[in-house]
């Protein structure tokens, strides 16, 4: 199939003509976002009314990767709208994944952090954990399209304090991939349910050492790291953690008695924090 052919075809061509316009009005919405002149609100109402499908250029601290977006994907929508994404935990995220060799991403979505690791040292295993079928296979396809399919070990599952299932919450229609489901109820409208698989990781992965990990669980935080103590008491891996205000007290707790300091990555006191966790040298487990 020659390039003519492929655009005499009329869903292509549609396709084609909307993914130009989108991207003019793209290019003009991130100049008058870095002025100032539109708001995030802004973005949150340009990005339904201009789809755009197909593959998304992404750059993080030098590295550069691709995300498949079918209109429908929370961190590509950003990536592509603000050509950015949680700058500061992904710049912490790249820093901490240079130098290791082993990576947990816990909670992956469609693979970003995963990607990031994989690029930030070639030399890198990640285990990719994420529960949602239809996100975990947008997952797969960006790990396959960025190459590093090798390095990603993908796993159908939720982490958390038992094995078995649970069912997780789900706070958004089909149009969109499953950001914000969570087997917390949030006090959000609840759209649906799913029954999902869960491991606790110490069983998943016995006696494995990951050097960094990333939490990001919507508010099942407290059995996710109750499942994998072990891990965090052999390995002191490093951790990115997205913590709910519903069970954060009981979190930091936990982790203090493992012998991690935590700092937030934002100010303030929000329902929703990120954190940085560093194991202590001097602990004594």
């Amino acid at each position: 199939m020659n390039h003519e052919t492929f655009l005499e075809n009329s869903i292509t061509k549609q396709i084609f003509e909307q993914n130009n316009t989108s991207l003019d009005r793209i290019s003009q919405f991130r100049e008058d976002y870095t002025q100032k002149r539109v708001t995030f609100q802004d973005f949150a109402k340009m990005k339904v009314h201009h789809p755009f499908y197909g593959f998304v250029p992404c750059s993080i601290d030098g590295l550069e990767f691709v995300l498949f977006h079918a209109n429908d994907d929370i961190v590509a929508w950003e990536f592509l709208w603000l050509g950015t994404y949680e700058s500061e935990i992904t710049k912490t995220w790249v820093e901490w994944c240079r130098e290791a060799k082993l990576v947990y991403d816990i909670g992956a979505y469609t693979g970003l952090m995963s990607i990031l690791a994989a690029l930030a040292n070639p030399r890198a295993t990640i285990h990719l954990f994420e529960p949602m079928e239809r996100t975990i296979e947008r997952a797969k396809v960006n790990v396959v399209v960025n190459e590093i399919s090798r390095r990603v070990k993908l796993h159908n599952r939720a982490a958390s304090n038992k094995k078995g299932t649970e069912t997780i919450l789900l706070t958004r229609n089909e149009d969109f991939l499953g950001t914000g489901s969570s087997i917390y109820n949030k006090g959000f409208p609840i759209m649906g349910e799913k029954v999902i698989q869960c491991v606790r990781i110490d069983e998943h992965l016995p006696d494995l050492c990951p050097d960094v990990v990333k939490i990001d669980v919507e508010g099942h935080e407290k059995a996710c790291l109750e499942g994998m103590i072990e891990t965090l008491t052999r390995a002191r891996p490093k951790l990115i953690l997205e913590s709910w205000a519903h069970d954060r007290e009981a979190v930091m707790a936990l982790l203090h008695s493992r012998g991690y300091e935590c700092s937030p990555f934002e100010e303030g006191e929000r329902r929703v924090l990120n954190y940085k966790c560093i194991p202590r040298p001097d602990w004594k487990g």
